[in-house]
């Protein structure tokens, strides 16, 4: 049985392919960041320990990695890392499709937190597909007040500036999500880099 923090060392281990601190240890503290250097390992399992923190975002750098568990521990998740996932699913949904499908009804009750606390964007009921080249479309369709942007509730136009608007919640003019995950990804990185910095 292990008491206390992991210890950061474990990160040299270049070979190591399954780490299993299950919950008969008893371990506190955060998780050292060398652990997510581990390039090849396949499995991490560190459930119903008394870890506290935040998830690191460098998880989604392990290529290979197969399983997480991290349930049962104290660990928070940046809102930043879920601002993140609905912008991926945005530009997955809009431009990583040949018909691009418009959500037409995304706000906070529409976004689904998994157990590892993995926003999904869900609800498509309202959702509209722009086939034949389509950039807009028009609808009798309207989605939540205070969610969807001037010319969808006035004139019934759909278009991926719809989530957009939703997701920047700005009246500024819409960029597209592959410019604001870009931006998103930048800002993380010298959030992180500034932080490590004052540490």
């Amino acid at each position: 049985m292990l008491n206390g923090s992991i210890p950061a060392c474990i990160g040299n281990q270049s070979s190591l392919r399954y780490l299993n601190l299950r919950s008969s240890n008893n371990l506190s503290s955060t998780i050292p960041t060398t652990l997510w250097s581990l390039t090849y390992v396949l499995e991490v399992y560190l459930h119903s320990s008394s870890l506290s923190g935040s998830r690191s975002s460098e998880i989604e750098s392990l290529k290979v990695l197969n399983v997480v568990d991290l349930s049962g521990n104290q660990l928070s998740v940046s809102r930043l890392n879920i601002v993140e996932d609905i912008a991926m699913a945005l530009e997955y949904l809009h431009q990583g499709n040949s018909t691009p499908i418009v959500h037409c009804d995304l706000k906070p009750s529409n976004i689904l937190l998994d157990e590892d606390m993995v926003a999904h964007v869900g609800d498509f009921g309202i959702a509209k597909l722009l086939g034949g080249g389509e950039a807009m479309r028009q609808t009798m369709t309207l989605a939540t007040i205070g969610y969807m942007a001037p010319e969808c509730g006035s004139k019934g136009i759909v278009s991926t500036r719809w989530d957009v608007y939703a997701f920047e919640d700005s009246t500024e003019d819409p960029i597209n999500m592959s410019d604001d995950l870009i931006m998103l990804q930048k800002f993380k990185k010298n959030d992180v880099e500034g932080y490590q910095s004052r540490a």
